[in-house]
């Protein structure tokens, strides 16, 4: 399912400034507002306890985090799917993951958070903070689906 994204800011910034460059951007969600599904599509969002929007201290720092999932067209050309995590309220600073293929993805679990891109496959990534590294990186399971 193709996703166009359309967006120009996230949380009021210009998503060109972000930290991958993008030319637009739509975060998926089931907010009657701004739905990217049907009431049924989101119905199994939820019966999957998957979420497109996680908030939690994910790097333990004592701090409020938000991970969100959604599609962009990159700056330099493209269509791709994109986690972006990071402190809550300070979108400048969050890192952000892509794949290279647009269409649906969600949010799994809490301890760990993992990055779904499909409801029942094993194409899973837990989302694990570096404390070396000060970044967010993704572990990729076995391949069950």
């Amino acid at each position: 399912m193709l996703i166009e994204p359309k967006g120009t800011k996230y949380e009021g910034v210009p998503v060109q400034n972000l930290a991958t460059p993008l030319k637009a951007l739509t975060l998926l969600s089931c907010a009657s507002s701004a739905a990217t599904f049907t009431p049924e599509q989101c119905a199994e969002v939820k019966a999957n306890s998957a979420r497109f929007e996680v908030i939690g201290d994910f790097n333990k720092d004592k701090t409020t985090d938000i991970a969100r999932v959604g599609v962009a067209e990159l700056k330099t050309g493209g269509l791709v799917r994109v986690l972006l995590i990071g402190p809550k309220g300070k979108p400048k600073q969050h890192q952000m993951f892509t794949l290279s293929e647009n269409g649906f993805s969600t949010l799994i679990g809490d301890d760990p958070l993992a990055w779904y891109q499909c409801m029942e496959c094993g194409h899973g990534a837990d989302i694990k903070w570096d404390a070396t590294k000060k970044e967010y990186v993704l572990e990729w399971g076995e391949d069950y689906g």
